[in-house]
């Protein structure tokens, strides 16, 4: 049971590090992109905020970032 049971940790490790992961900058610029719409989707300001943090480190002057980040500032009536 005690061999069942570490197999079954270490193959959910293996398997959580090989989902997608972005592996150049046009990629993780997406992945993020991705990220602020499915936050806007469901509502949830702090992952769009945390994505556009990490959008505006690696692409400061990308306009979807941007127009993301006035939508953003919009709902927190922040002028």
């Amino acid at each position: 049971m005690q061999k069942l049971t570490t197999w079954a940790f270490l193959l959910g490790g293996l398997s959580s590090t090989a989902i997608a992961q972005p592996v150049n900058v046009q990629e993780q610029q997406q992945w993020l992109l991705e990220q602020v719409r499915i936050g806007e989707a469901l509502y949830r300001e702090d992952l769009v905020r945390d994505s556009l943090a990490r959008l505006q480190l690696i692409a400061p002057n990308n306009p979807q970032a941007l127009a993301a980040s006035i939508r953003q500032a919009l709902l927190e009536k922040k002028t």
